[in-house]
């Protein structure tokens, strides 16, 4: 009677953790060899390095300025130019559907403002 050889099935799973450790390891040697300005070492590694300083949705909101009639009269509205009214409420509508960017930054920072002036009397 022959035995079967067993087999391992776990190869891939080993063979990626020890990946991960290589990666780990030569990562931890790059803060500690370059502590200051780690950016470099570790592109040259394989990595890329992606720069988080976007402009905050506040600051995008606040920049945004009407770029037409329909977002002139919104902004109005949120400042207490404007009355509440049906009109206001589909330019409202209208402008949210919107796909234009400056139209969307404009009426995400005015939203707050402008909705709860909608749903009153």
């Amino acid at each position: 009677m022959t035995k079967q050889k067993k087999t391992d099935d776990s190869f891939p799973d080993d063979f990626e953790e020890v990946g991960d450790e290589i990666i780990r390891d030569k990562v931890r040697e790059v803060f500690r060899d370059n502590p200051n300005n780690p950016i470099e070492a570790l592109e040259e590694i394989g990595f890329t390095w992606y720069d988080d300083n976007y402009p905050s949705e506040e600051d995008e909101e606040n920049s945004a300025v009407p770029e037409n009639q329909n977002q002139q009269d919104l902004v109005e509205f949120s400042q207490g130019v404007e009355k509440p009214s049906n009109a206001i409420l589909e330019i409202f509508l209208a402008e949210k559907a919107s796909d234009t960017c400056p139209s969307q930054k404009l009426i995400r920072g005015k939203y707050v403002v402008i909705h709860p002036l909608l749903c009153s009397d």
